[in-house]
């Protein structure tokens, strides 16, 4: 897994992906875009633990359970990561 967030391709009318695929070891994190996204699609690959996330630091974490993937269209630069165990995730940026 990579652990730093790239371009991997463009769409119509510029529109751009990135993804991040790391490992979250009992640790916060901060993913932040290269430009402002319209949708994320978070997905937590671990069998067992769940992997908490928000958008802004004055928002309350969402979680997301082992296995789960979700897709929130929001705009957004950063994603707020957080998780008290070892975690294996990826999270994609649609913009």
């Amino acid at each position: 897994m990579s652990g730093a967030a790239f371009t991997i391709g463009k769409g119509c009318c510029s529109t751009s992906f990135e993804v991040e695929e790391d490992t979250l070891i009992a640790t916060d994190k901060t993913i932040t875009f290269t430009k402002m996204m319209s949708e994320i699609t978070l997905i937590n690959d671990e069998s067992i633990n769940s992997l908490d996330f928000k958008f802004s630091s004055t928002q309350d974490y969402g979680t997301l359970k082992a296995k789960e993937t979700i897709t929130i269209n929001i705009k957004t630069i950063e994603v707020l990561l957080s998780t008290a165990s070892s975690v294996a995730y990826r999270v994609w940026g649609v913009g």
